[in-house]
């Protein structure tokens, strides 16, 4: 499957409706579909404590408040088993690729994912997502049901809304993903971090020269645009 149509399908995702306890608290729901669904087990005190610092150190308030929990095997048999992290309405860790990495690798994903939750980036994926059921609505009702065509028409109409909005979806995606890099590498730096930002970007070169780098999911710049818009981001702070 195309990394832009499993992208669609986890960010839909959020319009599985929940109801608890008889109350209806949209933020609440939400986080609770996706804790049912992505893992509802908390991550380690050690990636809960590190990512409620890094969230902090973002602006988010009250970060105790935001579900920390570790991955369970759904999002990645949808995204790849390759997946380490995962923010949508709280922050989903695989520890097991993570517990792999060394400290400067999970320090800099960790205020990645901080970053995506902070910049509200899965909530406008979801904006860029509501005009589909809405034009889906608007086909059943230009399209007549009189019409001896209708399914062909209406068929041949949704799919090629929901292909054209897949074929969108990466490249916002890949822009929240530079936006969520850099975002991290601010704020390490303004922590007096920069050794783990550059520790991150020596990874990083390690990997083009063992000849991945150009490398990517589908849904995520290549390692070689990464080392470079990082390393352009070092050089540009170093000489402010």
């Amino acid at each position: 499957m195309h990394a832009s149509y499993k992208c669609i399908i986890i960010y839909l995702i959020a319009f599985i409706p929940t109801f608890s306890h008889g109350t209806f608290n949209p933020q609440k729901l939400i986080e609770q579909t996706y804790c049912t669904i992505l893992g509802d087990k908390d991550a380690s005190p050690h990636y809960q404590a590190t990512t409620r610092e890094a969230l902090h150190n973002f602006g988010v308030k009250d970060v105790d408040n935001v579900p920390i929990k570790k991955m369970n095997t759904i999002p990645q048999h949808i995204m790849g088993n390759k997946l380490y992290s995962f923010t949508m309405f709280g922050i989903w860790f695989n520890e097991d690729l993570l517990n792999k990495c060394d400290e400067a690798e999970q320090l800099f994903m960790i205020h990645h994912e901080a970053a995506h939750y902070a910049n509200k980036h899965h909530p406008k994926v979801l904006l860029s997502l509501l005009p589909i059921p809405l034009l889906l609505l608007l086909i059943k009702k230009v399209v007549p049901s009189s019409s001896s065509t209708v399914i062909s028409a209406r068929g041949i109409a949704a799919g090629a809304l929901i292909m054209l909005t897949a074929l969108g979806m990466p490249a916002l995606i890949k822009t929240q993903e530079k936006e969520a890099d850099l975002e991290a590498a601010r704020i390490l730096c303004n922590n007096n971090q920069q050794e783990i930002l550059q520790e991150y970007i020596n990874t990083l070169q390690e990997h083009i020269n063992d000849g991945s780098g150009n490398s990517t999911d589908g849904w995520h710049k290549t390692v070689a645009e990464q080392y470079q818009y990082l390393t352009d981001y070092v050089n540009a702070k170093t000489k402010s």
